[in-house]
């Protein structure tokens, strides 16, 4: 039996395939992922309590002072 390498041994990086597909396909992909965040986003709000949900809308102020 030989030893040699196959082609399923190669590794190919995800950005070399990105870099081969064409515009149109990454920018659906792009919009793909962009919808599977936002329903997670919106599946993780609604199993919060509406306690959960008004402290997450509180959001601290927070004031940035340059040092002078």
């Amino acid at each position: 039996m030989g030893s040699g390498s196959t082609s399923a041994d190669q590794v190919v990086l995800p950005v070399q395939v990105w870099a081969c597909l064409p515009t149109p396909l990454q920018q659906q992909v792009v919009h793909l992922v962009a919808r599977l965040a936002t329903q997670l986003i919106l599946a993780e709000e609604e199993s919060l309590s509406p306690a959960q949900k008004e402290a997450k809308d509180v959001i601290p102020s927070i004031t940035l002072q340059s040092p002078s």
